[in-house]
């Protein structure tokens, strides 16, 4: 069984996510959530940035950034653990 607290920090990530995703298209980035399913793995729930343009393929942030650092390289503001680190 779920529990409430669980359900509402998902929810937030994924808003979280998205408004990363919006934000790397505004500035030409993909945004790039790494496919690994296994939660013990070391990469497990990270992400980079690559250009958007299929003729180029350079990435701008290393692979395995969290959510937050894609935020941080995107300029964005008020994400938790910015909040969190004001407190």
């Amino acid at each position: 069984m779920s529990d409430a607290w669980d359900d509402k920090a998902d929810a937030w990530t994924k808003v979280r996510e998205n408004k990363a995703r919006r934000a790397a298209e505004r500035q030409g980035y993909a945004l790039n959530r790494n496919r690994r399913r296994d939660p013990r793995a070391l990469d497990y729930g990270t992400y980079s940035l690559s250009s958007a343009h299929a003729a180029t393929t350079r990435t701008a942030t290393p692979e395995g950034a969290s959510l937050s650092e894609i935020e941080q390289f995107l300029g964005l503001k008020g994400s938790p653990d910015d909040q969190d680190a004001a407190d």
